[in-house]
């Protein structure tokens, strides 16, 4: 690319690239240096457009930085087909100083690693300190995605993979070596869970929350619309919940919304993503503690800035 008149190299990051430079870690730790910094504290706002043959949704998502422009990109599909993934799309990073586009990212794999990332991070904080058990709902990218970053962590030591199609979970599961990772029955594993990691498209709570143990910390991260929820009102009216903020999850976030409906919850019991990392909060072990997020752009760009960094400074995810 030409910017008056120097040549300047289009960089170009494929999803092998993403996840070569930037391991689990380094995107948890990327994002809370933003989250400390104040990034999660506003948002621009997305866009949400139908797509000609009402079977999906185009998302643009805006976010600016102390050094980058950035905007994804994406074509959402509830359900899957053979041809394509459910979330396919580009993350565009452009240079202010020069108004010229300087990087493109494929963004199905900042996705899902931003988003994992992000429910991880608050993991790091409610998850008791003795929790060693894992379970994830889900078969899909996303399900796939929190296990690489939940292991990654270092930090727990049991997986388990719940899906409605157990042969789905199966063939999840065969993809960890060594058995890492097992296929369980979901009330059970729920009861057994120290974290649970919820990860579906589902309109409708995924399983009662009167089985969560009072130790257990749950990240739901599946649904962005008022219609869906993957948590009842039973598990909202017995947990501590955190959400990315307050006005993501008032207007995208259904299972707070519908909660709030119900009169399990007040607004003002919410606490953000930007209060469960000040100074001085204190979490409360002896409850269940959820985390909802929505995704938000700070989020992408976050990630995006730390692949860049890593790519000028020659590092890798091995580093």
């Amino acid at each position: 690319m030409t910017v008056d008149g120097a040549v300047h190299p289009l960089l170009a990051f494929d999803a092998a690239s993403v996840f070569r430079l930037l391991p689990p870690a380094g995107a948890v730790q990327a994002l809370r240096d933003a989250v400390v910094a104040g990034a999660s504290e506003s948002d621009a706002p997305r866009t949400m457009l139908p797509e000609p043959d009402g079977a999906g949704t185009l998302a643009v998502m805006p976010a600016v930085d102390a050094r980058w422009l950035g905007i994804k990109v994406l074509s959402i599909r509830a359900a899957t087909t053979s041809q394509r993934d459910a979330i396919v799309g580009t993350y565009l990073v452009v240079d202010p100083a020069t108004g010229a586009l300087h990087a493109t990212i494929d963004g199905t794999a900042l996705t899902a690693l931003r988003t994992s990332a992000v429910s991880a991070l608050a993991l790091t904080r409610l998850a008791a300190p003795t929790a060693s058990r894992v379970l994830v709902i889900g078969t899909g990218t996303q399900a796939r995605a929190h296990l690489h970053t939940l292991m990654g962590l270092g930090r727990f030591s049991e997986f388990t993979v719940v899906g409605r199609d157990r042969r789905k979970a199966e063939a999840l599961a065969e993809e960890f070596p060594d058995g890492s990772v097992q296929v369980g029955e979901l009330e059970p594993a729920i009861r057994q869970a120290d974290v649970i990691a919820c990860c579906t498209s589902a309109r409708t709570p995924l399983f009662d929350g009167a089985l969560v143990s009072s130790g257990a910390a749950i990240a739901a991260m599946g649904t962005y619309q008022l219609t869906h929820r993957e948590l009842d009102d039973t598990i909202i009216s017995r947990a501590s919940i955190y959400v990315e903020t307050l006005e993501t999850a008032l207007t995208e976030a259904g299972d707070i919304h519908q909660a709030i409906d119900s009169g399990v919850l007040r607004p003002d019991e919410l606490r953000t993503l930007a209060q469960l990392f000040a100074p001085g909060e204190q979490i409360d072990f002896t409850r269940p503690r959820v985390f909802k997020s929505c995704g938000m752009s700070w989020e992408d760009l976050a990630v995006a800035a730390e692949i860049l960094r890593r790519h000028e400074q020659g590092e890798h995810a091995e580093s």
